[in-house]
């Protein structure tokens, strides 16, 4: 089960070597064994530089990071 920060952390949005922008975050993982909390770093190329401005993958980055507890 994917939770996400809770303290207001939305992540952030680097420039990579080829152009890209990447977002990193991390997400709450429940161990199945031991039933805790875990926290995983996690991170994904959204875009080129030339196709999309910062403000973009910043909303990216909000959206991801702020996962719903599923029901």
């Amino acid at each position: 089960m994917a939770r996400g920060r809770t303290r207001n952390q939305k992540g952030t949005v680097t420039l990579t070597k080829n152009g890209g922008w990447e977002i990193s975050y991390y997400v709450y993982l429940t161990d199945p064994v031991t039933q805790k909390l875990k926290r995983h770093h996690r991170s994904r190329v959204v875009g080129h530089k030339s196709a999309m401005r910062k403000s973009t993958p910043n909303r990216f980055c909000a959206r991801n990071s702020g996962w719903p507890t599923p029901a």
